[in-house]
């Protein structure tokens, strides 16, 4: 029977079949390979252009002067509105949280694939987030901050009585029409004032406020929220300090801490616990001091 055994080592013999198969399984991590690199490259770029969407409205959001939340939001949302056309991606869902402590952009977007899904891969889930924070104005942070949402005359000044803080700001989170108030020939400088009710006698104060701002949140809330003096003895009692140059150590300053007029007082760096009580500065008075945090502890009013 030769003819048959011929036909079997033509069969065993031939190539061209072989080669193109091997070139097909080839072809698999080929492709793999290269729809990756094309579709992980235009989702890159997707990305880029939709962080810098966000960057632009946190950034917006973050330098407009001291405001309300709507105001800033506003601002935020203004800016992504004029700028997601230019990122030439449609379908994009985001959020906007602004407030004067921080301002924050998250932006989502599903990136659809054009080689890998071949391979089962249709899509690519893209999320970024931009976190600014309000300096309020020129790098400014508040360093005197009246936190009761209803008190008259939260910040005030009378008399020849003189504020200075030109490093940071006053803010007053009360809803009076007289939150903020200074009245005689009293006068008080800042790198800015904002309140969230009204304002009386408005020229005593430089730069002139903003009204209508949000309330500011108390920064030490989670600190002193359950705070306890390291001490509940009274360093001090109903102290009073008349004319003449005085210095303070931190401690614990019970009832009414009184400077009278022509007193000068520096307070050495650290922690003054006010206890059921308050701090007045007389006019003609004046107190300087750096690094010090002064805590009013159980006193409502």
């Amino acid at each position: 029977m030769p003819a048959p055994q011929s036909k079997k080592q033509n069969f065993r013999n031939e190539v061209d079949g072989n080669v193109g198969l091997a070139f097909a399984l080839a072809l698999v991590p080929m492709l793999s390979m290269v729809g990756a690199a094309i579709d992980t490259g235009g989702a890159m770029s997707a990305r880029v252009r939709l962080q810098a969407l966000v960057d632009q409205a946190a950034i917006a959001g973050a330098r407009v002067p001291a405001t309300s939340d709507d105001r800033r939001l506003a601002a935020a949302q203004g800016i992504y509105d004029a700028n997601v056309g230019e990122t030439g991606l449609s379908g994009i869902s985001h959020t906007i949280d602004a407030n004067n402590s921080d301002v924050k952009v998250q932006a989502s977007f599903t990136y659809k694939t054009s080689i890998m899904k071949i391979l089962g891969y249709n899509e690519i889930p893209l999320s970024v987030t931009a976190s600014a924070r309000p300096h309020i104005d020129n790098g400014g942070v508040a360093c005197i901050l009246a936190l009761n949402e209803t008190a008259s005359d939260s910040f005030h000044l009378q008399g020849i009585n003189e504020s200075n803080s030109q490093n940071c700001w006053v803010w007053v989170n009360s809803s009076s029409t007289s939150s903020m108030s200074a009245t005689g020939a009293a006068v008080a400088t800042a790198q800015g004032f904002c309140t969230y009710g009204g304002i009386y006698g408005s020229e005593h104060f430089g730069p002139r406020p903003y009204k209508g701002c949000s309330r500011m949140v108390d920064p030490f809330h989670e600190k002193f929220s359950t705070y306890n003096p390291p001490s509940t003895i009274c360093d001090h009692t109903d102290l009073e300090l008349k004319s003449g140059t005085h210095t303070l150590q931190p401690g614990v300053y019970c009832g009414d801490t009184v400077f009278k007029p022509q007193a000068h007082v520096t307070l050495q760096p650290g922690v003054y616990v006010m206890k059921n009580g308050s701090l007045e500065v007389k006019a003609g008075s004046s107190m300087i001091g750096d690094g010090v945090t002064i805590f009013f502890w159980g006193f409502d009013t």
